[in-house]
């Protein structure tokens, strides 16, 4: 368990990244950290260790740690574990308890409250991944919860990229809220092939929307080389801007 000052540190960096205050690709130098949340370089260091494990940040060498950034792969592998644990989820919601069933339905609650001002949120993307979260846990399983912990907040930084590209395609958050509000109908009625469908459909859609985002980046990235600029490494570079 890390200290309670080096989990604070985490919450905000965790904020800090997903908010776009440090956008993908961002040097996470210590001392340039410490300074700025008036705490040791150590305590830093145990936060960036955190944010490592959960997959916002990567090291890399003579460069130190830096906000990750999503390619091609990544898209793809993030995008066939949530299929292979919602599914799951879904599947297991024919027999499930009604406080898994309940929770759903709070989950879709709130995501339903974070999006009534009809613009994309970290806060919405939080309430996003939390009700994929409650329909995994349909599972009942604490090592699928586990894990789908560990990768959650990689989840979440990939939807607030996504949401960054629907916003700019005018794409109103409420649509989104409509194909949730589905998935969770089915659910309730424990239509386990209508449940796995939607979240199949959802999924595909919008692995497909950063998919093109990795490519679109990809082109300005060779462009930007030819022009003598500097080339973004992968998705979400210059979603930020």
């Amino acid at each position: 368990m890390i200290a309670a000052r080096s989990s604070q540190v985490v919450s905000r960096l965790q904020q800090e990244i997903l908010d776009g205050t440090f956008p993908p690709d961002s040097p996470l130098r210590e001392m340039t950290l410490a300074e700025r949340y008036a705490v040791s370089r150590r305590t830093i260091r145990e936060a960036l260790l955190v944010l490592s494990d959960q997959g916002l940040a990567v090291h890399r060498h003579n460069t130190g740690a830096v906000v990750r950034s999503f390619g091609e792969d990544d898209i793809s592998d993030l995008y066939r574990v949530r299929r292979m644990l919602e599914c799951e989820g879904a599947r297991c919601s024919s027999g499930a308890a009604e406080y898994l069933l309940a929770a759903v339905q709070e989950a879709f609650g709130k995501l339903e409250l974070a999006s009534h001002e009809g613009v994309w949120s970290v806060d919405l993307a939080r309430a996003d991944m939390a009700f994929h979260g409650a329909v995994i846990a349909l599972s009942d399983s604490p090592r699928i919860n586990e894990f789908y912990g560990r990768i959650g907040s990689q989840m979440t930084f990939a939807i607030t990229l996504l949401q960054q590209s629907e916003q700019a395609n005018a794409i109103n958050s409420h649509s989104i809220v409509a194909e949730h509000r589905a998935i969770l109908d089915a659910v309730l009625n424990r239509d386990v092939y209508g449940a796995q469908r939607l979240i199949l459909e959802h999924i595909a859609t919008h692995e497909g929307t950063l998919l093109s985002l990795v490519t679109a980046s990809g082109r300005r990235g060779r462009s930007a080389t030819r022009s003598g600029e500097q080339e973004p490494a992968a998705v979400g570079a210059g979603l930020y801007a």
